[in-house]
């Protein structure tokens, strides 16, 4: 029996005391219920690998961590992710905003994902909310971008799933000591390697799609070696901004580094997927993602477009609507796919940015962080 009924019970419990020991217990029962939807865990992971994922979650987090569905977020599934009618994308970014912890599932399918990748990075930039961990087969040397710089093991590591189980017991508030807790991780290590078969596979490549990633894989690396080197360099972005005499000397001075990192990887996978792509389809895919909307046929005046248009359809690269004499994309095609998740990474990192990274891109790129602004688009993809 609670203890709030053995007092309300109590002979000694008058009724004025009853009535107030009523209202408390209803006023706490409310804070519990508040508290309870703010503690999610939230578990970032690739929507190929959701049959992977959904023994880990199961055996790892539900009966081996003693965690209830109203705990977690996880979007593969009805009863903890998006509920019908909700827009995905920010019921997901407020969900990894909420969440106290992002248990990140790293595949070689998430790694080539960029919402994945906007996900983590907004995780990894607040301290301790990011537990990033591999599935059987990657290795650290795999990893690229800010992942480099984090120690992670495998999702069937003994000491890590130890690790995790003590953290999420930290992040809920209390203990949930599961008196089996060995047992359900044992038969964890032992499921996990037959699992790994579940795991989706990446995109093949042809052997000229291979030779193009590596130049561009080149390209990104310098871009984060270049990024480390800024990150090295915050002593002296101090010092410029004591000395700073200028309101533009102190704006260059106050960008967060980790923002400054995240957003040119990701840019540089919005800048790799583009070129995979005509200028042609390329827009009528933003205007679906960003605008909500089909773009119309171009006029007779913009002959390159107009050209671009009726290979387009000809091809069936896009479906033209010939009663609204608009153009939509195909998302059957890999391309196409691809090129939509980076704009709606990009998108999604615009939003969640602080006012000292909007002021600095302003400065930077000369409009403010809208993809609605097609000069601003023209800039970022450098058409």
């Amino acid at each position: 029996m609670a203890l709030g009924s053995i007092i309300l019970n109590s002979p000694q419990s008058t009724p004025g005391r009853r009535q107030a020991l009523q209202r408390e217990s209803a006023t706490l029962e409310c804070l519990m219920v508040y508290l309870g939807d703010m503690r999610k865990i939230f578990v970032s992971h690739a929507s190929a690998d959701k049959d992977f994922v959904d023994a880990f979650v199961d055996r790892i987090l539900i009966l081996g961590c003693g965690l209830k569905a109203q705990d977690i977020f996880y979007s593969s599934r009805v009863s903890t992710g998006v509920a019908s009618g909700q827009d995905l994308l920010s019921t997901v970014r407020q969900a990894v905003k909420d969440a106290e912890l992002v248990v990140a599932i790293i595949s070689p399918t998430y790694l080539t994902r960029p919402v994945c990748v906007a996900e983590m990075g907004a995780a990894w930039a607040n301290v301790g909310k990011l537990f990033p961990v591999l599935t059987p087969g990657l290795s650290r040397d795999d990893l690229e971008g800010i992942l480099t710089s984090q120690l992670i093991r495998s999702c069937d590591d003994s000491d890590l799933l130890d690790e995790l189980y003590d953290t999420i017991g930290e992040v809920v508030g209390q203990r949930r000591y599961v008196s089996n807790w060995s047992t359900h991780k044992l038969q964890w290590q032992d499921l996990a390697q037959e699992k790994t078969s579940l795991l989706g596979v990446p995109d093949r490549l042809t052997a000229s799609q291979a030779r193009k990633l590596r130049g561009e894989k080149e390209d990104a690396m310098a871009a984060w070696r270049s990024s480390l080197e800024e990150i090295a360099s915050l002593e002296e972005k101090i010092r410029l901004l004591t000395e700073a005499k200028t309101r533009e000397e102190a704006v260059a001075a106050l960008v967060p580094r980790n923002e400054a990192a995240i957003f040119k990887t990701i840019l540089t996978r919005l800048e790799t997927s583009y070129r995979a792509l005509d200028r042609l389809t390329a827009n009528v895919i933003r205007y679906d993602v960003i605008l909500n909307d089909e773009m119309r046929w171009p006029s007779d005046d913009d002959y390159t477009a107009s050209r671009l248009a009726n290979e387009a359809v000809s091809n069936s690269t896009l479906v033209l609507d010939e009663e609204q004499n608009t153009l939509s994309p195909r998302y059957d095609i890999p391309a196409q796919e691809q090129l939509k998740e980076s704009i709606e990474a990009l998108a999604l990192f615009f939003q969640e940015s602080s006012s000292d990274f909007s002021t600095w891109f302003v400065k930077e790129y000369g409009y403010p962080c809208d993809l609605a602004l097609q000069p601003l688009w023209d800039v970022l993809t450098r058409r």
